[in-house]
């Protein structure tokens, strides 16, 4: 019973005795001395102030005991893999133990500190090189599905429209077809061998599963989100890159253009589209060039810009990494993308794969499935270029 509850009954049984009380005197039932004995005497009153402050007290020492930080991944594999957990592995080399991890991937938070591997006069930790960060996924928020198959309903071949008519005139027939697609959910995994003696080691298994294998699952989920091909591999997504309707300058031309214009008439593109751009995706080394676009006057074509006093440009939201591909670029309304997730990310670990059991190694899978798609008549919602053809296309003859 929380504090409030208790504060609710403790003045609810005094209004019931008093209420009860106040009745009877009415009626002539009881005197006055008999009406006074119905009231709790004040030695009661006082014991239960005192039960009642020691609630308050426990309460408020369980609240601040209580973890009430968010629910990161590292955080939920340091709650289910645990000692106990690893040691079942290495008592029993038939055993296997299987965690469903809820909390979503973090990739900022890659770079994990480990134990000591157990190895003599080493120093602390793992010297890991670094890994990326997702350039589509974090920006999205996956939809959970039950089923291995997604199925959408598309109109097309729309024929026919409105029009103004005169008198006993017929109308004129409007038609559409609908058909109905289907995107599937596709599967991505890895696994890393660690030896049993590492096993007692909970920080350096942790930073193992962290850094070589979920960390590189969900980036290369990520990597397939931009530049999957599925016609190459039916295994994999498309990515944006394979949706993505070409840049189209519409016969715009621009006296000296500039990367700055570029993003401008691919905006433009995309409202003509009745699209709202929400993303600019670039690689670094094409924002600098973005930055530094200067009028012929030579100067900040977006001073805001150039001084790192914005990231946006027309409400597009900058985002530069480097699996961009140098010299392209994205402008999206990222409403249009369809993710969602069938299993998130899941571990099994076992010692019954290939020779492990002769060799004391564990074998730790990590996988994923999921489905990632654009609908057919929202690809024009991604435009997709590369800076210097959109400069000579908009360059005047």
């Amino acid at each position: 019973m929380d504090v409030q509850e208790k504060d609710a009954t403790i003045v609810a049984m005094f209004n019931e005795k008093i209420e009860g009380v106040t009745e009877k005197a009415r009626e002539g039932m009881v005197t006055e001395k008999a009406a006074s004995e119905k009231f709790i005497s004040k030695e009661e009153a006082e014991n239960m102030k005192v039960e009642h402050e020691k609630s308050i007290a426990r309460l408020r020492e369980e609240l601040s005991q209580k973890d009430t930080s968010p629910v990161t991944l590292e955080k939920e594999l340091k709650e289910k893999l645990t000692a106990d957990v690893l040691s079942v592995l290495k008592k029993d080399s038939k055993a296997k133990v299987s965690l469903e991890l809820k909390a979503a991937a973090n990739m900022s938070n890659a770079t994990a500190i480990t134990g000591q591997i157990p190895q003599a006069m080493r120093m602390d930790g793992v010297s890991k090189k670094p890994y990326n960060v997702p350039l589509i996924a974090d920006l999205l928020s996956p939809s959970p599905v039950n089923s291995n198959v997604i199925e959408y309903v598309e109109e097309f071949d729309e024929q026919g429209a409105p029009a103004f008519l005169v008198e006993q005139q017929k109308f004129p027939l409007m038609s559409v077809k609908y058909r109905v697609k289907d995107a599937k959910v596709k599967k991505v995994g890895a696994h890393i061998k660690v030896t049993r003696e590492m096993l007692s080691d909970v920080s350096f298994v942790l930073s193992e599963i962290q850094n070589k294998l979920v960390t590189r699952i969900a980036l290369k989920a990520d990597q397939k989100m931009l530049s999957g091909d599925e016609d190459t591999n039916a295994e994999e997504w498309d990515g944006l890159i394979e949706y993505a309707t070409a840049f189209d300058n519409d016969g715009t031309k621009i006296a000296k253009p500039t990367n700055y214009d570029v993003v401008l008439t691919a905006n433009k593109q995309l409202r003509n589209a009745l699209r709202f751009g929400t993303a600019l995706m670039i690689h670094p080394d094409d924002m600098l060039n973005l930055r530094a676009s200067k009028d012929e006057n030579g100067n900040y074509v977006n001073q805001m810009l150039a001084l790192g006093l914005s990231n946006t440009i027309e409400g597009l939201r900058i985002i530069e990494n480097p699996l961009m591909t140098k010299g392209k670029f994205i402008v999206a309304d990222l409403s249009f993308i369809n993710y969602f997730i069938r299993e998130g990310m899941e571990l099994d670990i076992a010692y019954e794969n290939e020779d492990d059991f002769l060799k004391d190694l564990v074998t730790i899978k990590g996988r994923m499935r999921a489905a990632f798609f654009v609908k057919s008549n929202d690809t024009d919602a991604f435009i997709y270029g590369d800076w210097a053809a959109a400069i000579t296309a908009l360059t005047p003859a």
